[in-house]
């Protein structure tokens, strides 16, 4: 939602992207399946897969962690390239409302990425790190650690061999309700519009929750004489340790953009964040307002100096399409 620009330059012979950069993941593309034991919680099975997404400019991470007895874990993800820090960054999305953020410090070696970072909720994930390693063509290892103490603290290590397709798994969750206040902003949403040295668009934008209602997925795609000129995808969840709605949202051409916000009134939803791409960086603040039962109203704005000003066209309204 915060991208509209970046379609103009899909009208360009080549527009920019991080394809290149993500090569340096390839050798852990496609299903991997593992098992291992943990004191305490007995044998569990680890089923992870990493799938090339948004034109090659991510990995979709689909990951499930289960005993005999439960599910531990289940969550899904984007892992890209920061163009700004020259680092990759996953973001996960748990089963139950969890958010995590990692990173690796550099762009790493081959055939290792080892990435820091944290889920809310607190607890020992408040500071770890997950490495994966290859250790044969068709095996991978990976090593959970927390951090903070003195020295890091091992939490798991699985072994993981290549699967010929991922495993499917039903993961629920109870909805703990905290996207209650965004229900009305669910649905399919259309508008048209034009801009100088663009011309006539149509977009579109797809908004459902998923996750056991733990998130909203929000789809987004502009298009110019049916031709789709710009597309992304993303989550919108809320932070139990900031008491905030967190967007993350993953672009076309590799453009991550995150935000958070939207503790206001009742039918307003903003959020202040910034994205980072190959075409653009900087910071954003956007607004979505209800009109009516059928009608919403968006203005994005961008960072100028100690200003905000309109970006992207400036306001627009969307129609509920029935």
């Amino acid at each position: 939602m915060m991208t509209l620009a970046l379609a103009l330059l899909v009208l360009q012979p080549k527009m920019p992207d991080n394809v290149e950069a993500m090569k340096k993941v390839d050798w852990i593309v496609g299903a991997w399946t593992g098992a291992g034991e943990m004191e305490g919680m007995g044998k569990y099975t680890y089923d992870i897969a990493f799938e090339r997404t948004l034109n090659a400019n991510f990995l979709k991470v689909t990951q499930t962690v289960k005993t005999p007895e439960s599910l531990l874990w289940h969550s899904t993800g984007y892992l890209g390239w920061d163009v700004v820090k020259k680092q990759f960054a996953w973001f996960q999305f748990g089963f139950d409302g969890t958010i995590g953020w990692t990173r690796t410090k550099d762009a790493g070696e081959d055939g290792v990425i080892v990435m820091e970072g944290q889920l809310t909720g607190g607890g020992p994930f408040s500071n770890f790190r997950t490495t994966f390693r290859r250790t044969d063509k068709d095996a991978i290892r990976n090593r959970i650690e927390f951090l903070g103490g003195d020295k890091p603290t091992l939490f798991s290590e699985t072994d993981f061999k290549r699967a010929d397709k991922a495993v499917e798994h039903k993961a629920e969750a109870p909805d703990a309700g905290h996207l209650k206040k965004l229900d009305w902003m669910v649905g399919t949403w259309v508008g048209e519009g034009e801009m100088q040295g663009f011309g006539k668009y149509t977009d579109e934008y797809v908004l459902a929750k998923t996750h056991g209602g733990n998130f909203i997925r929000n789809d987004y795609w502009m298009r110019v004489d049916g031709k789709v000129v710009w597309h992304d995808t993303g989550l919108i969840g809320w932070d139990v340790d900031k008491k905030k709605y967190v967007g993350v949202n993953f672009g076309m051409d590799g453009t991550i953009g995150w935000g958070q916000g939207g503790d206001g009134d009742e039918g307003v939803y903003t959020w202040e964040g910034e994205t980072i791409g190959p075409s653009e960086k900087g910071k954003f603040r956007a607004t979505i307002k209800r009109v009516d039962a059928d009608t919403m109203s968006l203005t994005i704005e961008r960072r100028d100096g100690d200003t905000w000003v309109a970006a992207y066209g400036g306001g627009q309204t969307k129609k509920r399409k029935k």
